[in-house]
């Protein structure tokens, strides 16, 4: 198969990759969703050995690879375990073994490509196409929609309100992590909030403040906008800023033919079937996306990453990071 593959950010963004802790030698501090698998590689492998001393792995990883590649394992457990390899690896040395993991992560990329073609071809019922898309399409209508939004010499009419709202509506579902539907009485503010219970967006410090939303009335969150793996704040921000300046209004999402007005959440969904062709609910788009950041970026995903997906999205932290590790763990696991 030939592809031209995107770089792999964890290894080729010096920033990511310093940020990567190495140095480890303990099996107590691998993280847990590789424990399982490092488990079985031990008795295969290092039967005789110290099992807390984690280093043998760097006398036998050629061979587990090649193991791996050869078995008779399901194309995603042969992806997972190579991704477990190198993570194993990049926590012992990853200066050493950079360029292994590089090349390995690369082989476990042409996997998940095979994967998606294996996949393009099965039958898919009425339903399931009426109701997804895979996230790079996403990601490519949010790219045309602000090119075009941020290039438009704006002129208010209809026309143009519903060119800035599918702006809106997809690019805040996709540069970062989507809310429930939070966003839709979200308020602009240049300081204080008009009332304590209010949502709103901090023009002067381009930041959202959530006082309310469900399950958690009484708990304020903060939610500033980064330039980082799985955020694109710096869009956001020009988009916001752009649409207060073409449309000074109360509401950052509103009725197009009442801009005094919040917009409702049927016209608010048929903005993105305009915009993607996809009856896609918000549920969904929160599925789509993490589903996208867990399964492209693991082993690599950070903890840390993690929560801060589960907080903008407005999950439990403790809740979000268990069900990561249970898919994680039931992956590895697979036969």
């Amino acid at each position: 198969m030939s592809v031209k593959l995107v770089p792999i950010i964890f290894i080729d963004s010096p920033e990511s990759f310093d940020k990567i802790e190495t140095g480890v030698t303990s099996y107590r501090q691998l993280p847990e969703f590789v424990k399982p698998v490092y488990k079985k590689w031990n008795k295969l492998y290092n039967p005789s050995g110290d099992f807390e001393n984690i280093v043998w792995v760097t006398k036998k990883y050629k061979k587990i690879k090649q193991d791996i590649v050869n078995s008779k394992l399901k194309e995603t457990s042969k992806r997972i375990y190579l991704e477990s390899l190198c993570k194993i690896l990049m926590s012992i040395d990853k200066y050493k073994y950079k360029k292994f993991i590089k090349d390995t992560y690369i082989t476990t990329k042409l996997i998940s490509l095979k994967e998606a073609e294996k996949m393009a071809n099965q039958p898919t019922t009425p339903n399931e196409l009426k109701s997804t898309l895979p996230f790079h399409d996403l990601m490519a209508t949010a790219d045309a929609l602000y090119v075009n939004y941020m290039e438009l010499n704006y002129v208010d009419n209809y026309e143009n309100r519903i060119a800035m709202l599918k702006a809106l509506i997809i690019c805040l579902n996709i540069y970062q992590p989507p809310m429930r539907l939070d966003l839709l009485n979200l308020q602009f503010s240049n300081d204080n909030p008009i009332d304590t219970s209010s949502n709103y967006y901090n023009i002067s410090e381009d930041v959202f403040i959530i006082n309310n939303s469900k399950g958690k009335a009484d708990k304020q969150f903060i939610f500033d906008l980064p330039d980082n793996v799985f955020m694109f704040g710096s869009k956001i921000k020009n988009l916001i800023h752009k649409s207060y300046s073409d449309l000074p209004r109360n509401y950052l999402l509103f009725d197009p033919l009442d801009v005094d007005n919040v917009i409702i959440p049927s016209r608010y969904y048929k903005v993105i079937l305009d915009s993607t062709g996809k009856n896609i609910k918000q549920n969904l788009l929160r599925k789509i996306y993490i589903n996208h950041y867990h399964l492209i970026h693991r082993p690599f995903l950070s903890p840390a990453i993690k929560a801060d997906i589960a907080k903008r999205q407005l999950h439990s932290v403790k809740t979000a990071v268990s069900n990561y590790e249970k898919y994680e763990l039931a992956n590895i696991m697979s036969p």
